[in-house]
C-alpha cells in the first residue's frame, strides 16, 4: 500500500481534511507514477499534473521533451484546457 511504502502519517494538515500527511523525506522511497496516483487521489486536490514522461535524472534537459497530462475527477477537460491556456499566457508575459 502506497501509505505504508512512502510513510505516511496519521497527523497534521492532510488529516485535517481526513488525508494522510506523507513527510518530505519520504518521497524518495516512491515512483513517480506512485506521488501522481496519490495526489490525483486526494479530494482536496483541484489541478493537474505535467510532468516529462521520461524521468529527469539530471538537473537540467536538453533537447525535445514528451509530457504527460493528469487529470483527476475535479477537473473536466474543458476546465484543463482554460488552466493551462492561463498558464501558458502567464508564462509568456
Amino acid at each position: 500500500m502506497l501509505a505504508q511504502k512512502c510513510g505516511f502519517k496519521d497527523e497534521g494538515f492532510g488529516n485535517q481534511f481526513g488525508e494522510d500527511k506523507m513527510e518530505s523525506a519520504d518521497l524518495s522511497f516512491c515512483t513517480t507514477r506512485e506521488l501522481i496516483n496519490e495526489l490525483l487521489s486526494r479530494k482536496t486536490f483541484l489541478g493537474l499534473v505535467l510532468h516529462a514522461d521520461q524521468e529527469l535524472k539530471t538537473e537540467k534537459w536538453s533537447g525535445e521533451q514528451t509530457f504527460r497530462l493528469h487529470l483527476n475527477s475535479n477537473l473536466d477537460c474543458e476546465e484543463a484546457s482554460r488552466l493551462l491556456d492561463a498558464v501558458a499566457n502567464h508564462l509568456e508575459s
